[in-house]
This record gives structure tokens, sequence and C-alpha cells, in this order.
């Protein structure tokens, strides 16, 4: 039977976070490749190069550049904490490129938290 605070929880959940665009990006001159919806929870994948052939993806939640980690926290981590203390397992699991900012979301860097 499941704990008090994990009733009529999903077991997994995917959150996307977009790192912001970063002056390297921009000086490579890419364009835009991602367009993050929070409301709908869906990311289009944008090909500038090839019109019409945007891909879209739903997940569980969504983030932009401009979401704080502060702000991710409080809306999909926080919640799980009480089940952490009454003896559930639980995981944060990040994946992504070399650059993508998976540390930079976990640990910040000095003087700013991640």
């Amino acid at each position: 039977m499941p704990l008090p605070s994990q009733r009529n929880k999903a077991n997994v959940g995917i959150c996307v976070r977009v790192r912001p665009i970063l002056s390297f990006d921009k000086s490579a001159d890419i364009g835009v490749v991602t367009k993050c919806n929070e409301k709908s929870a869906k990311l289009t994948l944008v090909d500038p190069r090839h019109k019409g052939t945007d891909r879209e993806y739903d997940f569980d939640s969504i983030y932009d550049g401009n979401v704080t980690t502060q702000e991710i926290f409080d809306e999909r981590i926080r919640e799980g904490l009480p089940g952490l203390f009454e003896g559930l397992n639980s995981t944060i699991f990040t994946h992504g490129a070399t650059g993508s900012g998976k540390t930079y979301t976990m640990h910040g860097k000095e003087g700013k938290d991640g």
C-alpha cells in the first residue's frame, strides 16, 4: 500500500529543461532550434534549414532557459521529499550532451546556485 504522501502519484515523471542560448550558439548562427510550450509541456525541434520538418514531443513538464533551478525544484522536486523521509527511494537523473548544463543545473557555480 502506498504511503500517504504518495497516493495518486505517478512513479516516473519526465521533466525537460532547455538551456538558454549561449553566446557560442549565437556566433555559430544556427538559429533557434527549440520551441518550448510550458503550458502544454510540448517541445518542438525546428531545423531552420529544412522547413516543414519540425518534430514535436510531449513531456510531463518542460522549462525554457529563463526558468531558475529553484522554480523547477519547487514545482517538481519538493513534492517528493515527504516520501523520501518516509522511506521511499528517489532518484533525480540528468541526461544530456557534454556542455548542455547538467552540472550547472544540479550544483550551480561559485556565487550562483544551480
